[in-house]
């Protein structure tokens, strides 16, 4: 157990938005007697993003991503605090990068990030695109966001209008809905012993019980996870090859990777759901 269980009734108490802990289910106790410790650091790759590693995942589910980046225009959609689109520049040689996001708070950080990188010219930031870069790019590019927004089909239209004629389009995300970590709440738990969040955690317990466990490390309190900050659309492999296929663009490359590498699974239909863990493709204006 990672705290004792007075300590996450109290924490409870003391989160206005849940009401006294006698409000909470039988479920919901459950749950949080797996939560893991609030004060420990935040688990997975983006929170532990450096120049250096940032474009890891982008390298391992993009086939040549280097060289598709090298001397191109490339939009970050959905660029965060910045790191992918510096290093993009720094690291891969991208001739300019613009780094597109609806947060407000990350543009003047993704903004400190290039002009400490000495790039701060070749690589700019904003939330929206500026009009004079309208449609003018070789590769729009979409890491680790897919399964976050609000309607996906109508944004894979929006980085399409953003390409040149012959432009690409790199989508890359981790963790669909059904894979071991979907419900983006699982690192909030460890497994006593084993010191592992609990797998298939959006199989096991309630959207409630999981706002719930979110609601000890986040400030927020949000109805449906759709609506946690960042956003959760449920993004399955099934839908998203659904919405690839309904893009009107050519698709070069689509790529499945298992769980812990495990082979064929991908080629499998209820396997593929539960076992992929991570999904790209490259798609093409045509």
């Amino acid at each position: 157990m990672s705290r004792p269980i007075s300590q996450v009734y109290t924490n409870q108490w003391q989160q206005a938005s849940l009401g006294s802990v006698e409000k909470l289910t039988l479920e919901e106790r459950l749950l949080l007697l797996f939560a893991r410790d609030c004060e420990q650091p935040e688990t997975g790759a983006t929170a532990n993003y450096t120049l250096e590693n940032c474009l890891k995942f982008a390298r391992r589910t993009t086939p040549n991503f280097d060289q598709v980046v090298a001397g191109r225009t490339v939009l970050d959609f959905g660029c965060g605090p910045g790191f992918q689109s510096v290093a993009m520049r720094k690291l891969c040689g991208a001739s300019f990068v613009f780094g597109l996001d609806a947060v407000d708070e990350w543009i003047p950080v993704a903004q400190q990030r290039a002009k400490t990188a000495g790039c701060d010219q070749q690589v700019r930031f904003g939330t929206h695109v500026p009009s004079e870069l309208e449609g003018k790019f070789d590769v729009v590019l979409s890491l680790s966001a897919f399964e976050h927004y609000k309607d996906p089909a109508s944004v894979l239209q929006q980085m399409r209008r953003q390409l040149k004629p012959q432009g690409l389009i790199i989508l890359a995300f981790a963790e669909p809905w059904y894979s071991h970590s979907g419900s983006h709440v699982n690192n909030y738990t460890q497994i006593p012993l084993l010191k592992r969040p609990i797998p298939w955690l959006n199989l096991l317990f309630s959207d409630r019980a999981m706002l719930t466990l979110r609601s000890q490390f986040r400030n927020d309190r949000p109805q449906r996870l759709e609506d946690i900050s960042g956003g959760l659309n449920r993004m399955t492999i099934a839908r998203f090859g659904r919405i690839i296929a309904e893009s009107g663009m050519l698709v070069i490359n689509r790529s499945l990777f298992g769980t812990c590498n495990l082979p064929i699974v991908t080629k499998v239909p209820v396997l593929r759901e539960l076992l992929t863990s991570s999904a790209s493709c490259i798609l093409q204006r045509q």
